[in-house]
């Protein structure tokens, strides 16, 4: 790749030698599993009653890839850090330290490459590009939503949302920079339940 601004994460540590670049891509994501649910509920007869509706969309995803970088000074593309095991996946140990605080990377498999004065590396790292998957995610989004209908045409419909509806933490990815702090650390989760109504008139 040849990225000159945003995804530099992608290109080669030094210009035409793609020996540690091949890897999956930024986009991918190995599962994705979406599911739908609509049902009417049998709250019996009548105008108020009938009509009541509660749909369900769950979503299950697999991580994407993580790659693990380590920046300063100049001339390397992105640098990369020594890899020092194997395979990759040694490399992940998904251990909780703290409420919505994981240590998701293991910090002992990885070694920054000796530096120059300026902080450029003597050679490019060990470490392939985004070869170490993130943590899935899966959410629940609730509705319920009821229609009105008044004369030949007219029809308000209301919508109560809930998105996130079991409040779980989905996290975000770990830190990936060797320069910073708490290198390989999970310490923010997004995703916490919101709701909202709506009321829709058609006419």
């Amino acid at each position: 790749n040849n990225m000159s601004c945003c995804h530099r994460g992608d290109n080669a540590q030094i210009e035409g030698d793609f020996s540690t670049v091949h890897s999956y891509a930024g986009t991918h994501v190995r599962h994705r599993i979406w599911a739908d649910l609509l049902y009417e509920l049998p709250l019996g007869e009548g105008a108020l009653a009938e009509g009541w509706l509660i749909g369900a969309i769950v979503q299950l995803r697999s991580g994407s890839p993580l790659p693990v970088r380590d920046r300063g000074g100049s001339g390397w593309d992105m640098s990369r850090p020594d890899f020092l095991a194997d395979k990759p996946a040694d490399g992940v140990i998904d251990t909780e330290i703290g409420e919505f605080n994981w240590q998701y990377l293991d910090p002992n498999l990885f070694s920054r490459v000796e530096r120059t004065d300026n902080n450029i590396q003597v050679r490019k790292g060990t470490a392939p590009r985004a070869a170490w998957i993130g943590p899935g995610r899966w959410t629940v989004d609730l509705s319920l939503s009821k229609s009105f209908r008044f004369g030949d045409g007219a029809r308000v419909q209301f919508r109560w949302d809930l998105f996130n509806a079991t409040n779980h933490a989905v996290r975000d990815n770990p830190r990936l920079r060797m320069d910073q702090t708490r290198f390989g650390e999970i310490d923010d989760v997004d995703g916490v339940r919101t709701m909202q109504l709506g009321l829709r008139v058609d006419f």
